[in-house]
């Protein structure tokens, strides 16, 4: 639950919509997979009754989740209920695309993991807990590809240091932070469209720029050897402060 992969099925129609050849590989295993593959199913099959009863109350069919987890997908449920046009793509989508477009693999061991996040045009992390530190995302990066992140705790770190490092490249203002409210789900959307929009279009040649920016972000700021330089770095100042009393 914490990893926020309910909000990533929750978003593929909308991302769907706009990229209708996107594929969604869920990786990990956990008690929540149930929780999860019901709500594909229910959008897939056309409950609609279902899926939303499975949004706004989470708690009911999994211990993980907290009782006000239902406010992240509240914009999206309001939206469906009022926009009759929004709401007919989306169950339309959902029903005629996403059962095969969504992917568990279960769990998956770093020697594999790394191959498939190659594979990957982008890596959504919606986590809706603090992190400590975005080590997905920087995993991401290492594999050469940009993360698109929750923007809180550990993994607001990483986005600011993508932010800076893409701003020749992509449109800042065409994303919105993902934070932690209502719009949750719509917003990681739209940054996932937004992303595709414009890295989908570009040359061969400089989407494989990209990457191996990406991928220098990872070895400059979270390889071994350059935390290790940095840890190394602020002792040594320690030391000359120390020296100079």
């Amino acid at each position: 639950w914490t990893k926020g992969a309910h909000l990533l099925i929750a978003a593929a129609p909308l991302v769907l919509r706009e990229n209708p050849r996107a594929y969604f590989i869920l990786v990990g295993f956990g008690a929540y997979r149930g929780y999860l593959e019901s709500l594909v199913a229910s959008l897939a099959g056309g409950r609609l009754d279902l899926f939303h009863y499975l949004l706004e109350h989470p708690e009911e069919f999994s211990g993980e989740s907290e009782d006000n987890s239902g406010m992240f997908f509240k914009g999206l449920v309001e939206r469906l209920r009022r926009d009759k046009e929004f709401s007919d793509t989306y169950y339309k989508i959902a029903k005629e695309r996403l059962k095969d477009r969504i992917i568990f693999t279960g769990i998956m061991h770093h020697p594999l993991l790394k191959e498939l996040l190659s594979c990957a045009e982008v890596v959504a992390v919606p986590s809706v807990f603090p992190e400590a530190f975005g080590t997905v995302a920087a995993e991401a990066l290492a594999c050469g590809v940009i993360p698109l992140s929750a923007n809180h705790s550990g993994l607001s770190e990483i986005i600011r240091e993508v932010v800076d490092e893409f701003k020749d490249a992509f449109d800042e203002f065409k994303f919105k932070p993902v934070l932690l409210n209502e719009d949750m789900v719509i917003n990681l959307a739209n940054n996932i469209n937004a992303f595709l929009e414009e890295y989908t279009g570009m040359e061969r040649e400089r989407r494989q720029e990209i990457r191996e920016r990406a991928r220098n972000i990872a070895l400059r700021k979270y390889s071994w050897e350059s935390v290790t330089k940095a840890y190394l770095k602020l002792g040594y100042e320690h030391l000359q402060i120390d020296a100079g009393k």
